[in-house]
């Protein structure tokens, strides 16, 4: 494969009187769009002076099953520590329910369709675009990427990183947390601690199958169901028969289901903390920075449907997100404006004083300092979140929420029922778009479906509105959708990107053998 050139660049050495006017502002933000936020720069550092950052994304990770959330079952008593000395964000928001496409915009700091390369099956970070660690790698930090999510391949993922370890290529398995961050332990431990660490480590559970340890289901229960029923296949591909069954909340299989992925969520947060308690004993004499958050939630039957990367509603797009600095404060502050995942980029620069800016972020740089003091920081509020979805296999469209108000607007649109139908056909159709042979709709055709869901009491959209109600918002957010694809490059296709950056000889071509294809049908990619 052709490796993609890091992109280096050189930052301008800070005078006196920057270094006064730092003192005075932190940032400032002409637009509340995020496109125009300027970092001032702060005091020149050696990079034994920068902060390690821990940056742990757990996929498919709904905010409503932890402890800190309010949730009923003690799923995560470690992330719940943690939480009581950090900031908690409860309106954070992903930028897809893809995992590829919210990685993407995580690293980028752009929503996935702000450029040409993060959408689709085969998003992946766009080559021209200048990363998070890409920034600080520039700026004296090792740069290190742990996964254990098949899909986050080097060649799409590994920019700006010295080294990208990928613990497996399979589909269709749990469990490797463990082994995943006894993998980060034994390189941490290699490694000087006179040089700042920035580690990005996605763990792949609770993503289906929802196959945790029989130890950590039996915290949940006093005997573990006998006749689980697999998601990918035996309840998607039959979700309207097993619903006409009874099917749902309350009933056996449906509520295995549920305890299954709460004991994968419990599973993970004891990996978490091995990494947390190791890594304070291996770094010990450095100040660190951990962002704990999720690439996307997962449905269960919310709107009719299952698992993630059909819709966009609130329990697929809502994220726990939690910045925890014990160096700025050991207190619980929780953040209750509307913030989106690709504001992470430029915040991170600005907590630890690097000064660099990319006039195309969609994403701010949050006030976590005055925010860790409990001040209200009101340019924050009243922007535009947006979601969005580019799979022509399945969905097209986006969200956009502002205020506690979601606007859903589908080029292609799906009924639950008719998920159920597609998921049958995910290989075959998924080829047929690669091949060619179909063509995706344009991501900005007229919709042939909108949904307007007003805000409950807690902030969050709830209830579905008739077009004849509250026609001024209607408006608003059909005008927002508008200026939005006024923007948006041209989306390469699967096939461009893959003919343009193929995976990598040791990522493999080889031929997939029956069993790898049940095994990936099962995880819900064909």
């Amino acid at each position: 494969m052709k490796i993609v050139d890091r992109i280096w660049f050189d930052i301008m050495s800070i005078n006196k009187r920057s270094i006064v006017l730092s003192l005075f502002l932190t940032f400032i933000c002409f637009s509340c769009s995020g496109a125009d936020v300027v970092n001032l720069p702060g005091p020149e550092r050696g990079t034994s002076e920068l902060p390690d950052i821990f940056f742990v994304v757990i996929d498919s990770l709904r905010a409503d099953h932890l402890g800190f959330y309010g949730y009923q079952r003690n799923t995560s008593p470690f992330l719940d520590s943690v939480a009581k000395q950090s900031l908690v964000f409860e309106k954070a928001y992903s930028a897809s329910t893809y995992t590829c496409e919210s990685v993407s915009a995580i690293l980028m700091g752009r929503y996935p369709s702000s450029t040409s390369w993060s959408t689709g099956w085969r998003a992946q970070i766009d080559p021209t675009v200048t990363t998070l660690p890409d920034v600080l790698k520039n700026h004296g930090y090792t740069t290190l990427f742990f996964t254990d999510h098949p899909a986050l391949e080097e060649s799409m993922f590994g920019k700006g990183f010295h080294y990208v370890k990928r613990l497996t290529k399979e589909f269709g398995l749990s469990g490797n947390g463990v082994k995943l961050i006894e993998e980060i332990l034994k390189y941490v431990n290699t490694l000087e601690t006179n040089t700042p660490l920035f580690i990005y480590v996605h763990i792949y559970d609770p993503h289906e199958p929802y196959e945790p340890p029989p130890s950590y289901y039996l915290r949940f229960e006093n005997k573990i169901y006998s006749n689980p029923l697999r998601l990918y296949d035996e309840i998607r591909f039959h979700l309207p028969d097993l619903v006409q069954q009874g099917f749902g909340p309350g009933e056996a299989r449906f509520e295995d289901l549920v305890l299954r992925y709460d004991a994968e969520i419990a599973h993970t947060d004891d990996s978490i903390k091995t990494m947390y308690s190791s890594i304070k004993k291996l770094r010990s004499d450095r100040n660190s920075i951990w962002v704990i958050t999720a690439d996307h939630g997962e449905e269960f039957l919310d709107h009719g449907f299952v698992e993630h990367a059909w819709r966009l509603y609130l329990e697929t797009i809502r994220v726990p997100l939690i910045i925890h600095a014990p160096y700025l404060s050991l207190e619980m502050k929780r953040v209750e404006q509307e913030v989106s995942l690709v504001d992470l980029f430029p915040t991170l620069l600005l907590m630890v004083g690097i000064s660099w800016l990319d006039p195309k972020w969609d994403g701010i740089a949050l006030p976590i300092r005055d925010w860790y003091q409990g001040k209200k920081q009101e340019t924050v509020s009243g922007r535009v979140i947006f979601s969005e979805l580019y799979l022509p296999s399945r969905t097209i469209g986006r969200s956009l929420v502002r205020n506690g108000w979601q606007y859903l607007n589908w080029q292609q649109w799906l009924t639950w029922q008719q998920c159920s139908e597609y998921a049958q056909k995910q290989r075959q159709l998924r080829e047929e778009y690669l091949n060619g042979n179909r063509q995706p709709r344009p991501f900005c055709a007229d919709p042939e479906y909108e949904e307007l869901l007003i805000p409950d009491e807690k902030g969050f959209p709830s209830k579905s509105v008739d077009k004849a109600q509250h026609i001024d918002m209607w408006d608003y957010f059909r005008k927002e959708w508008k200026k939005w694809c006024l923007t948006r490059p041209e989306m390469k296709t699967d096939k461009e990107k893959l003919e343009l950056n193929p995976p990598s000889k040791d990522e493999g071509t080889q031929e997939i053998t029956p069993d790898e294809v049940m095994k990936i049908q099962h995880g819900g990619y064909f």
